[in-house]
């Protein structure tokens, strides 16, 4: 139960919520089943939120917008930068925006199984949470890549490049049980977030060197 005397009715809801959706999905959870755990009446979400798709669509917003609440005060202005010099900042503040949830651990791991969820089985709310939020960071990220190589360069290997940041980025949260069960107790920690990104960079980058020496290789079209 959430007890909080800190929280009123409506944030007891969206907290409780996050943890129902988390352990149920948005299919199997209740609306009775995150009052009860908010200690709420079981109209209360109808009345701060309309409906269980409301609620469940303010807490996606929430996985996507809080980040960027977080840490977009701290990115430097950028524009006399080079490619390399943004593509290295770009790498760090995407993966404090993944991995730095603050003290609450127990409900950022909440939110990444949430996340997980949607993406097995997206809901309506997908394509506002694409447009606001993921094809404006995608953009940045293939604007850095195409000024790196510069002419003459696919936009398929674009492509790959942005995808291949994003997937170095998103590893440990998709796959995290996998290699804590590889290797027990080598799990992620907060204090890994600034040496991953800077691996992911070096890695990233030292990739795209390759190609931009050899510009006759160029991975197979994308379907």
């Amino acid at each position: 139960m959430i007890t909080d005397p800190k929280l009123d009715t409506k944030q007891r809801l969206f907290k409780a919520a996050i943890e129902v959706f988390a352990a149920k999905g948005f299919q199997g959870a209740t609306v009775r089943a995150i009052c009860e755990r908010a200690e709420a009446n079981v109209a209360a979400i109808n009345y701060h939120y309309q409906d269980k798709e409301h609620l469940y669509a303010q807490v996606l917003e929430h996985i996507f917008r809080s980040p960027r609440t977080n840490f977009g005060a701290l990115r430097p202005d950028l524009s006399g930068a080079t490619p390399e010099e943004r593509l290295r900042e770009f790498i760090f503040n995407f993966f404090h925006e993944v991995y730095d949830c603050g003290e609450d651990e127990e409900q950022c791991a909440n939110l990444a199984a949430i996340y997980l969820m949607e993406m097995a089985h997206p809901s309506p709310k997908l394509d506002d949470i694409v447009e606001q939020y993921i094809r404006p960071d995608s953009e940045v990220l293939n604007d850095i890549i195409r000024d790196y190589f510069g002419p003459g360069y696919s936009a398929d290997l674009r492509g790959y490049c942005v995808g291949a940041v994003i997937a170095q980025a998103l590893n440990y949260c998709t796959t995290g049980p996998i290699i804590e069960r590889l290797h027990p107790g080598e799990g992620f920690r907060p204090e890994m977030i600034e040496p991953l990104a800077e691996l992911a960079f070096q890695f990233t980058i030292g990739g795209m060197a390759r190609f931009k020496s050899l510009p006759q290789i160029s991975p197979a079209p994308l379907k």
